[in-house]
């Protein structure tokens, strides 16, 4: 079945955001116990469980469409992804946090810039979508706050 091309284009968005989702959380997955982070383990915690929940929303909106998500297009963004959490340092003199930090809102600006030209595309009446956010500010909101405020601390 071929699908129409504002619907590859919409899909294409939503794999942009799932592919970020989910990098985020299995990454902040490895940050959790790190000892450079370990004031922030609540909220690295609770923000991959946010994500956990948005990517199982994403997959709501997939079902709908009849597809699911795929990576396959999304080479250079992994990458790129790759590249900044690698960048991260480890070290305890504050500067781990301003990293953090810029890596958290480079995926924030990417996720909410994807969702909104995904609206422009989104045709109401193609398909019955579930009631899903495509992307949700207050989901790194918390660890954007502490981090902040540990930045501050260091």
């Amino acid at each position: 079945m071929r699908i129409s091309a504002q619907k590859e284009i919409y899909i294409r968005l939503l794999d942009r955001i799932y592919c970020i989702a989910a990098h985020l959380a299995e990454r902040l997955d490895e940050l959790k116990d790190a000892l450079d982070f370990e004031q922030l383990q609540e909220e690295i915690s609770a923000t991959i469980r946010s994500l956990e929940t948005h990517l199982q929303n994403l997959d709501l909106l997939y079902k709908a469409h009849g597809v699911v998500a795929s990576f396959k297009d999304h080479g250079p963004l992994i990458a790129f992804m790759e590249d900044m959490f690698s960048k991260l340092p480890y070290k305890d003199d504050g500067t781990q946090y301003n990293y953090l930090l810029d890596y958290l809102s480079i995926a924030n600006a990417l996720m909410a810039e994807s969702a909104e030209q995904a609206g422009v595309v989104t045709d109401p009446d193609e398909v019955a979508l579930p009631d899903v956010q495509l992307y949700e500010a207050s989901t790194l909101r918390s660890l954007t706050r502490a981090l902040l405020q540990a930045g501050q601390v260091a």
